[in-house]
């Protein structure tokens, strides 16, 4: 049941906002420098204005409201309304523009967070320097890698032989790569420089390109051709 959007628009925003698009207390929806995002599969995944008009219409054609005359009838889900439950919501889920990512929600607003060493997975921050792991609902870093963090899985024997495939008994090169790897999952640009893999066809470039790109998750990469360095 909404209060009428003429009357009080805040209050039947609010109403949508809990009722449908929150979770564990924490709100799904976030708008952020111009784009709506929502916590979808346990990832912080963008989502365009069309979106979330379709999501919300939706949920309002569930709803119901009292007319002028106090009588109960279903929510009128015209253009008009919906687009002002959108703004409304928007201006309740909004994380200022000039806050970098990640920033955590907390019972006063948002604040930002220290990014260096935070590994994202799905449903999952992990920091790398300590190895703890805690939820990424609260805390808003957009997109991340599709897979779950183990502790446990500490070693990977096919990719080591790959490795040794590749470079033999170099550990040195073992090493640059293994070390390349963590600095681009750690979400941490300090360095300021770029790895270029020199080959010739069929040495492993693309291999080594397809793991890392599945490892950053597709939404944070990007190239000039599918995935992999040919």
């Amino acid at each position: 049941m909404l209060p009428s959007v003429r009357a009080n628009p805040s209050g039947a925003a609010q109403i949508v906002l809990e009722r449908y698009f929150t979770k564990d207390s924490l709100p799904q929806l976030a708008y952020y420098r111009e784009n709506w995002y929502s916590y979808y599969k346990r990832l912080w995944s963008v989502r365009t204005q069309d979106d979330i008009f379709k999501f919300v219409h939706e949920r309002l054609q569930l709803c119901r409201q009292v007319d002028a005359e106090g009588e109960i009838i279903d929510f009128v889900t015209s253009r008009a309304n919906t687009s002002e439950i959108v703004f409304q919501i928007q201006n309740m889920v909004g994380i200022p523009s000039h806050y970098r990512s990640p920033c955590q929600r907390t019972k006063d607003g948002w604040k930002e967070m220290d990014a260096r060493g935070k590994m994202v997975c799905r449903g999952q921050i992990v920091d790398m320097l300590s190895g703890s792991i805690y939820s990424n609902h609260n805390l808003f870093i957009p997109n991340g890698a599709d897979w779950t963090f183990d502790k446990k899985a500490l070693d990977c024997p096919e990719w080591t032989k790959f490795l040794r495939q590749l470079f033999g008994d170099k550990d040195d090169e073992v090493a640059m790569l293994q070390e390349w790897f963590g600095y681009v999952l750690s979400g941490d640009t300090w360095a300021q420089k770029g790895l270029i893999i020199v080959g010739p066809p069929r040495a492993g470039k693309g291999i080594i390109g397809h793991v890392l790109s599945n490892l950053l998750g597709k939404s944070m990469v990007s190239s000039r051709r599918p995935p992999g360095f040919e």
